[in-house]
């Protein structure tokens, strides 16, 4: 594991020395000028971003397990679901669980149950 890590660290400088020699270039020192303007720009959006995603996340999480204990894995759900939901997922088993076969009474099941009918 802290090989792996080494080594990703390790090509990252890689390739930001390279970018360093080919902002010398005629040909790609432009183009990696533009690049560095443009994910220096993107960065506002993607704090933005991150801070919804992060409250959404919480929101999210602490509505749906409210006496669950701290743990590591808990902020991989505060991002998980949240991530994919920004792309269209709506995780409907989660939401709108099946109904039980055995129960009798409307509202046992997770259905509405309209104020006038209590």
């Amino acid at each position: 594991v802290y090989g792996r890590v080494i080594y990703c660290t390790v090509i990252n400088y890689f390739f930001i020395r390279i970018l360093k020699f080919l902002s010398v270039n005629k040909y790609f020192g432009p183009v990696v000028t533009m690049m560095y303007r443009m994910v220096k720009n993107m960065l506002y959006f993607i704090v933005l971003l991150l801070v919804v995603l992060v409250s959404f996340g919480v929101c999210q999480q602490s509505i749906k397990f409210p006496n669950e204990d701290w743990h590591w894995r808990l902020l991989r759900h505060v991002f998980y679901q949240p991530y994919f939901m920004l792309y269209g997922e709506v995780y409907a088993p989660d939401i709108d669980p099946e109904c039980n076969p055995d129960c009798e009474e409307y509202g046992e099941c997770g259905e509405a149950v309209d104020g006038s009918m209590m």
